[in-house]
């Protein structure tokens, strides 16, 4: 029960910063509260790697922290369901 709430809450997040990628085409003025919502759930995933970029590409034009950020729960949640199955 409590993997399957995991696995629920990883997918959940990965939808989230798909959303986010979207968003980000979009006019500022259009749907403001609802980017608002969804930056506030994917900010603390995507900083860390924004940084990471910024300090190994600075000034490069192309985002890829949301690339690593689903990378990185893809392999949280195969260790989880691995860890679940033994």
């Amino acid at each position: 029960m409590v993997i399957t709430m995991l696995i629920y809450l990883i997918r959940l997040l990965e939808w989230a910063v798909i959303i986010d990628c979207v968003l980000s085409f979009l006019p500022i003025d259009s749907l403001y509260d609802f980017k608002r919502i969804i930056r506030t759930i994917t900010n603390p995933f995507l900083e860390p790697f924004r940084s990471i970029q910024e300090r190994f590409m600075p000034n490069f034009m192309i985002d890829f922290s949301p690339f690593f950020v689903l990378i990185l729960f893809n392999i949280i949640e195969r260790i989880i369901i691995t860890l679940a199955l033994r």
